[in-house]
């Protein structure tokens, strides 16, 4: 799969772009093929390390996506 990666805080320059292994359902989750994805403020701040929780690098941004679910984990329910 395509994605768009943070591998060390800075401006939004600094992502990269590149192919990842397709991930699995792990206990608890989905998997959704993302059809579209936005950009907004939380995002850049968190490129930035500047955001209220700060992720662990690497890391794909994102908290805004449409998609369909193409997997679900034997125990996820409804």
């Amino acid at each position: 799969m395509c994605a768009v990666l943070c591998r060390s805080f800075g401006s939004p320059e600094t992502l990269t772009v590149e192919e990842l292994p397709l991930p699995a359902a792990q206990p608890g989750e989905i998997v959704i093929k993302v059809e579209a994805a936005g950009v907004n403020h939380a995002d850049l701040q968190m490129v930035q390390g500047l955001y209220q929780v700060k992720r662990q690098l690497p890391f794909v941004p994102g908290l805004e996506f449409v998609g369909v679910i193409t997997q679900v984990s034997a125990d996820c329910h409804d």
